[in-house]
């Protein structure tokens, strides 16, 4: 939904990503576009201590949902 009100907003077309923790099969989703992520439910997860990631970095997204 975020995506799509964006693209509305003029902000263009976004990526829907989607990874699986590989070991507790957990799944997660956000949206990408020219490398900056928009993560705006990481915090359910207990290593991230920010309500909504906006980043460049990938690192976290990488290493724990490696996308499907």
């Amino acid at each position: 939904m975020l995506g799509q009100y964006l693209i509305h907003s003029g902000l263009s077309a976004w990526n829907y990503c989607y990874g699986i923790d590989p070991d507790s099969l957990s799944s997660h989703a956000w949206i990408e576009r020219g490398g900056l992520i928009v993560d705006i439910t990481a915090d359910q997860f207990a290593d991230i201590s920010e309500r909504v990631i906006v980043t460049t970095d990938a690192t976290w997204h990488d290493a724990h949902f490696p996308m499907v």
